[in-house]
């Protein structure tokens, strides 16, 4: 017997989609873990001189009980094309939504975590790259959050 969920529930997915111009967080939804309607990119690419002009991936996302919020990848450089993959230096940044299929609002002056020279954070500033016991759990329960199931609604 196949396990279903209840009609008011689907589950949603962030996941990274490499398009034309670079590496986007996108959403996919579905009701059965088997079926997947692709939503597309929710964030865009940063203007030129911002830390996610090249790339805005790898949406980690959690909710504070009041909203959502998603630390994501930002990068300045990406590899050539076709691909574009994103390179180091990755720099950590952040968005919120009221809704997790968005649309989601950057916060360019909030500054999770930053590459620091000459340490283990010299190439990345990823989110779960945690340097403290406080953050460490932040990124655990980012990583547990990264699938999530919500109230359906008229999104």
């Amino acid at each position: 017997m196949q396990a279903s969920l209840p009609v008011c529930f689907k589950l949603i997915r962030y996941y990274d989609g490499a398009g034309t111009n670079g590496w986007l967080a996108c959403l996919a939804t579905s009701k059965d873990l088997t079926n997947w309607t692709k939503l597309g990119p929710v964030l865009q690419l940063g203007n030129t001189n911002e830390d996610d002009s090249k790339s805005a991936s790898h949406g980690t996302t959690f909710f504070d009980g009041t909203k959502w919020q998603m630390f994501y990848l930002g990068k300045r450089h990406v590899l050539p094309a076709p691909n574009l993959i994103p390179a180091t230096l990755y720099v950590s940044m952040k968005a919120f939504t009221p809704s997790p299929s968005g649309p989601w609002t950057k916060q360019p002056k909030v500054v999770p975590f930053r590459c620091q020279p000459g340490t283990y954070f010299s190439d990345t500033a990823s989110e779960c790259q945690c340097p403290t016991a406080a953050s460490a759990k932040t990124c655990q329960m980012a990583r547990l959050s990264k699938n999530w199931c919500a109230k359906s609604s008229a999104e």
